[in-house]
C-alpha cells in the first residue's frame, strides 16, 4: 500500500494495533475503489447517460426565489 511499509518496518517499527489498523484501513481503501470502479464501469456497458447536468446554485435559487442567503448557507422556509 506505501512503499515504507516493508515487513521489516511494520515487525520492528510498529505495534500490533498500529500494524492491524494500517492493514485493516489499506484493505477497506482497495474495496471501497473497487466498488467504485465496477459501478462506473457497470454504467458504462449499460449505457446509462450520464449527460445529466447537476443542479447549480443559480438553479436553485431560481427554482425557490423567496429563499434568504446566510453565512450557513440558501434557506428556503416552505
Amino acid at each position: 500500500m506505501y512503499a515504507w511499509a516493508t515487513p521489516e518496518y511494520l515487525l520492528y517499527h510498529m505495534s500490533l494495533q498500529q500494524w492491524s489498523k494500517y492493514y485493516k484501513g489499506g484493505w477497506e481503501s482497495r474495496k471501497t475503489n473497487a466498488q467504485m470502479f465496477l459501478g462506473i464501469l457497470g454504467e458504462a456497458l449499460s449505457g446509462k447517460d450520464r449527460s445529466k447536468k447537476p443542479i447549480t446554485i443559480k438553479d436553485f435559487r431560481d427554482r425557490f426565489p423567496d429563499g434568504t442567503q446566510t453565512e450557513d448557507g440558501y434557506i428556503v422556509t416552505r
